[in-house]
């Protein structure tokens, strides 16, 4: 299966799901990231951070096949950086 035909698989699971399960942000959250990681299965993570301070991420829900970081500062890896 193509890129495109992934991504709308994706749009198509979220929207039937979000649209029947109304819940909060950190729920979506770890929906969306079982979803990407269903289609994806290749990729070793799939997540979110969330800022929680100043400069300063918080894991939050995820998929993979890792033990995520559970704290990472605006400065620091690509996560980080990619943040600030």
């Amino acid at each position: 299966m193509d890129r495109e035909s992934r991504y709308q698989n994706i749009l198509k699971t979220a929207k039937y799901t979000f649209d029947d399960y109304p819940m909060d942000e950190i729920g979506k959250m770890a929906i969306m990231a079982t979803i990407l990681k269903m289609e994806f299965s290749e990729w070793i993570f799939c997540g979110f951070y969330r800022v929680i301070k100043p400069n300063l991420l918080e894991i939050g829900p995820y998929q993979g096949n890792i033990l995520a970081c559970g704290h990472i500062a605006f400065d620091r890896g690509v996560c980080g950086t990619s943040a600030s």
